[in-house]
């Protein structure tokens, strides 16, 4: 339908401002309520924002004392990792509105001034004079056979996926700040433990020259009792060479240099002492519900593609004012509007191709699903061996330790008689020493064990206090 208008200006733009309100209001297609769709689970853990949380602190406990949870919440807080994936689900959220905003109209306007000259040649007329045009078009989508509905479905799938990787993301970094808190920790226990062993051999050395110098003893005791001096005080070095890689790597993780870092409590699994099925934890886990909506994603971005197919209807509408148009004339205007129905006959294949390409992503996420069910699966029951096994190795470890102190004891008194010699004694003081480095290893790896269970089942973000 094509209409023109002959009155005062005023008239045509009256006209104009009614039919912008009539094509804005005459939609059939309702914008989708993201809002109302239903939420993903709640969130496993709530990653600070440098930028709004002030409860964080910048620096390190004033007194050196360090206990998990505070590094743990100045990690996720300071992370450039989980800002980058904040940073991606703000991202994928805006998205949302950029679909949301295919259905309303779609204002364009023009305005354009400046001297025309013409020339007739047929009648050698010539005329000069200022041109003057302004314009104003509005679109309003009125039916799209569910398109627009399926691009704003997509765009929410990928919203929550993007906010489920975020909570990933921060559990992976409270994950490494916990390793790298006990790896720190078990080395000073190392360091302690292996400098009592110096110490010890040093006390033995005494003994030992004192008997030598008695008579009671040989220069190969003595040198002997040397040798295992050196390298109790070598194993001191080693472990302080590796004390100072965990300390960069536990800067590196939280931000922080470890100061005196304070032993945690162990923690425990109430998920896990119900089930061991890994399957129990698909609900909650944010890596494989990321997944399940990424292919829900996918799905939709298919059926967008399949409705794009067929035709798009709209109603459109312009107005516009001319004057001194191809030579010297009053104002005109004119006015129009019209339902418009436009579609594709023949796209090269480029529709169907796509479609190939998002059912590959579909195929490719299957896959990747599995993958991280398969590791979840194996994590949990690796986690819940070493759990299982923890009970009897730490009262077997206690055992030795309390024996091979006694041993040390009568060994002493032994070799001091003349009835044991320095290699029995000193034999006797390495593998005390040996079995209480085990127990440190062996306590150390049930609160890893216990800490990862705690990831893989959902419950690491409350155990930090998170």
């Amino acid at each position: 339908m094509l209409l023109r208008l002959d009155g005062p200006v005023a008239r045509r733009l009256a006209a104009t401002a009614a039919l912008m309100a009539l094509v804005s209001g005459c939609a059939q297609n309702r914008p989708l309520n993201y809002d109302s769709l239903p939420d993903r689970p709640a969130l496993l853990v709530a990653a600070a924002d440098p930028a709004t949380d002030d409860a964080v602190p910048d620096a390190a406990p004033a007194d050196g004392r360090m206990t998990l949870a505070q590094a743990a919440a100045h990690a996720t807080a300071t992370n450039p990792d989980i800002g980058i994936a904040r940073a991606q689900a703000e991202d994928a959220k805006a998205n949302i509105d950029v679909m949301q905003a295919e259905y309303g109209p779609v204002v364009s306007y023009g305005a354009a001034y400046g001297p025309e000259y013409t020339y007739a040649y047929d009648t050698q007329i010539s005329t000069q004079a200022n041109r003057t045009e302004a314009s104003i078009s509005v679109s309003q989508p009125v039916f799209d056979f569910g398109k627009t509905s399926n691009d704003v479905a997509w765009a929410n799938s990928l919203n929550q996926s993007a906010q489920l990787r975020r909570d990933a993301k921060t559990l992976d970094v409270l994950s490494d700040t916990v390793d790298a808190y006990l790896a720190v920790l078990e080395l000073d226990m190392q360091i302690d433990n292996s400098q009592a062993n110096v110490v010890a051999h040093q006390k033995m050395y005494k003994i030992v020259e004192l008997n030598q110098q008695g008579g009671n003893g040989t220069t190969a005791d003595l040198q002997k009792a040397q040798t295992q001096l050196d390298a109790a005080k070598a194993q001191v070095l080693d472990w302080q060479a590796q004390r100072r890689t965990a300390a960069s790597q536990f800067q590196r993780v939280t931000g922080w240099a470890p100061g005196r870092l304070i032993m945690p409590s162990p923690p425990a699994s109430q998920r896990a002492a119900q089930t061991a099925d890994a399957a129990d934890y698909e609900g909650t886990d944010p890596t494989l519900l990321s997944f399940k909506q990424d292919k829900q994603s996918l799905d939709e971005q298919i059926a967008a593609l399949e409705a794009s197919y067929l035709p798009q209807v709209s109603v459109e509408g312009s107005a516009r004012l001319q004057q001194n148009v191809d030579g010297v004339n009053p104002m005109g205007t004119s006015a129009r509007a019209m339902l418009s129905v436009q579609g594709t006959l023949f796209d090269s294949g480029d529709k169907a191709s796509k479609i190939v390409q998002l059912k590959a992503r579909i195929r490719e996420t299957d896959y990747r699903y599995q993958k991280a069910l398969d590791s979840l699966t194996f994590d949990l029951g690796d986690a819940q061996r070493v759990l299982a096994t923890a009970g009897d190795k730490m009262s077997n470890i206690a055992a030795r330790i309390a024996s091979g102190q006694q041993v040390v004891t009568l060994y002493t008194q032994q070799f001091e008689s003349g009835t044991r010699t320095v290699f029995e004694l000193l034999d006797a003081q390495q593998q005390l020493s040996a079995a209480q480095s085990e127990q440190i290893t062996d306590r150390f790896d049930v609160l890893r064990a216990k800490y990862h269970q705690l990831r893989l089942t959902g419950e690491l973000a409350t155990a930090l206090g998170g």
